[in-house]
């Protein structure tokens, strides 16, 4: 999505009004963790999402900054505008279309503008790979029997480059036996219409293909933005850099040697990448102190998992994610905050998350102590 740190740091500073505005909070005891073995023992295989819902608590600031991140576009116009609200215009579905029949060309281009399409058309595979590498088509119909490349190497050559990786390639053809259609499927084609082709059946595989580009540049915009995020919480927190990406990857091995399945060990790499990011809205002067904390500054840094869940509401991130960023702090006797939740309301991600934060955060350096080895922090 192209931001630079100038924009992180943006981010960050655009929270900042809301330290004033908190209230006390109960003190929370001291964390515990323990090596995974044990961990998974002791939490059990509840799934990663569960726990006891808990009413928002609107903070204006957090809730328009989160607002506004996800109003940005995943496409490169939206790079010069303002993170923090505006949006890129809108632009039409764009269709292209490699074939080198002029007749079909033509019913295809105005088949499509008809239905309000914007069709680019090219009659050669060099100049179809040329044009979709330019433009990054959100579909493309390609001829199979090109003049020099044909349509299976210009598939293979597509799916070779970043940029068009997961753009879906429809490829038109009068040869459909079973050797034709694994042979396009390995070169990296999503879908097959036969020739000659019937109009509805065209127009209804074209927007499962736009569904498909939609929902793929929908999860590539989700990724950019926690990795901003993330980006952001390292910014204001130098102290604590690659902290939240070793948190990721360690929840992600708790979790795998829990058996849970691939969307929860998922939902608990990216709660632990962003279990912090309501530190963005935490003032510098507390998150670097090389002394102990007063209690109105621990009252300030405890708002945090709140603030993170209403920056990240509005990314319609699964629903088991929300939860770990919200209750990763909270402990098993209920000591901990912000809903003061004990046993298994706590859901499990957010136990997995909370152990092995405890564990990173004691086995690497602080302003204020020097890091513990890790047979240290096992018998904590």
């Amino acid at each position: 999505m192209g931001w630079g740190w100038v924009r992180c740091r943006a981010l960050a500073q655009s929270c900042m009004a809301l330290s004033g505005r908190w209230q006390l909070m109960d003190r929370v005891a001291a964390v515990r963790t323990t090596c995974p073995p044990l961990l998974c023992r002791r939490l059990g295989r509840d799934r990663v999402g569960r726990g006891r819902a808990t009413a928002a608590r609107p903070w204006d600031n957090a809730v328009r900054l989160g607002e506004g991140i996800v109003r940005v576009r995943a496409n490169r116009e939206s790079d010069g505008e303002d993170m923090l609200g505006l949006e890129a215009p809108e632009r039409p579905t764009t269709i292209l279309v490699v074939e080198d029949d002029a007749a079909s060309r033509g019913l295809l281009r105005s088949l499509l503008e008809r239905e309000g399409y914007s069709a680019m058309v090219e009659a050669d595979g060099e100049s179809g790979l040329r044009v979709a590498r330019e433009h990054e088509p959100d579909v493309v119909l390609l001829d199979i029997g090109l003049p020099g490349l044909d349509g299976l190497q210009v598939t293979r050559k597509l799916r070779q480059t970043a940029a068009t990786r997961t753009i879906p390639i429809i490829l038109l053809t009068g040869r459909t036996s079973l050797e034709d259609v694994a042979e396009g499927l390995d070169a990296g084609a999503d879908d097959f219409i036969s020739k000659p082709f019937r109009r509805p059946e065209l127009l209804a595989r074209i927007r499962s293909a736009v569904r498909m580009r939609q929902a793929i540049l929908s999860m590539e915009t989700v990724r950019s933005v926690v990795a901003a995020l993330a980006g952001a919480v390292a910014a204001k927190d130098p102290v604590t850099e690659l902290h939240c990406q070793r948190l990721a990857g360690l929840a992600a091995r708790v979790g795998a040697r829990l058996g849970l399945d691939v969307d929860e060990r998922d939902a608990l790499a990216y709660g632990a990448l962003l279990h912090d990011v309501g530190k963005i809205g935490i003032p510098e002067s507390i998150l670097q102190k090389p002394g102990p904390l007063t209690t109105e500054e621990r009252t300030i840094l405890r708002r945090h998992p709140e603030i993170g869940e209403e920056i990240c509401r509005p990314l319609g991130l699964s629903r088991t994610v929300l939860p770990v960023i919200r209750h990763h702090h909270e402990r098993w006797d209920g000591t901990g905050y912000p809903d003061r939740l004990q046993g298994w309301e706590i859901p499990l991600g957010a136990r997995v998350v909370g152990l092995v934060d405890a564990f990173d955060a004691m086995t690497h350096d602080r302003p204020y102590r020097a890091a513990h080895s890790s047979e240290e922090a096992l018998d904590e």
